[in-house]
């Protein structure tokens, strides 16, 4: 844990979110986390299930959501997966950023390659409850 000037902001840096407490974090970065370099092939492999799960990143999102205040701010980029395919999405808000575009192979959530398929979203809001 790095300390700022504000006493207010802290930073986390950890390998799962497992130890933290429920609606705890304001903002949660996953920056080049969910891939592997072996899948970054031309053409990339069909399936990439003998180097990174899907479930493995639903598991992990899923407890994302857990941990991020309602308001709060999850940060998924360079993911060899859609976050809009696990079942927390519909706990979040996408944020379109304009002028996006990741080149990185697209898995579904059988592992199987997604051909041609572009999934610029990278920024989601944790929504109020209802």
């Amino acid at each position: 844990m790095r300390r700022l000037k504000d006493e207010g902001i802290r930073f986390l840096l950890a390998s799962s979110t497992a130890e933290e407490a429920d609606a705890s974090l304001d903002v949660i970065l996953a920056m080049a986390v969910f891939r592997h370099g072996k899948l970054n092939l031309v053409p990339p492999p069909e399936s990439c299930e003998r180097e990174i799960r899907f479930a493995a990143f639903e598991s992990a999102v899923t407890d994302f959501a857990r941990c991020l205040k309602p308001g709060g701010f999850l940060v998924i980029h360079n993911a060899m997966f859609r976050f809009t395919d696990t079942a927390v999405s519909g706990l979040f808000l996408p944020i379109p950023l304009e002028g996006l575009l990741i080149e990185a192979p697209l898995y579904d959530r059988d592992n199987r390659l997604l051909p041609d398929e572009h999934y610029p979203l990278v920024l989601f809001r944790k929504l109020q409850p209802t």
